[in-house]
């Protein structure tokens, strides 16, 4: 397994439970560890066959500006999670996640 790197990823949202936190935006930081095999990328030189990690950084991007999650954890899960048809992108344990 080959793992993809996104490091100290800043993104501005709406996150929290108290008032202050829902009227105010904050930015957190995101690093992302994704594992994968990159073999038949490697072989076949084509962004289609691994994990594009611009496409990734939109994702978040996207997810994090249309709502507001009351929870850390609930706003990056939802936006590695799903595509816009509710398709997993990113397959459970196959990731490490670190949000600070």
């Amino acid at each position: 397994m080959d793992i993809i790197f996104i490091d100290d990823l800043r993104l501005s949202t709406l996150i929290g439970i108290y008032p202050r936190e829902q009227a105010i935006p904050q930015t957190i930081e995101i690093s992302l560890q994704i594992g994968t095999s990159t073999l038949s990328a490697g072989q076949s030189d084509a962004i289609g066959d691994t994990i594009d990690y611009a496409q990734v950084v939109e994702r978040l991007r996207y997810e994090l500006s249309q709502r507001h999650f009351k929870l850390l954890e609930g706003g990056e899960e939802n936006a590695l999670q799903r595509d816009g048809q509710g398709q997993k992108t990113v397959q459970e344990g196959g990731d490490r996640r670190q949000i600070v």
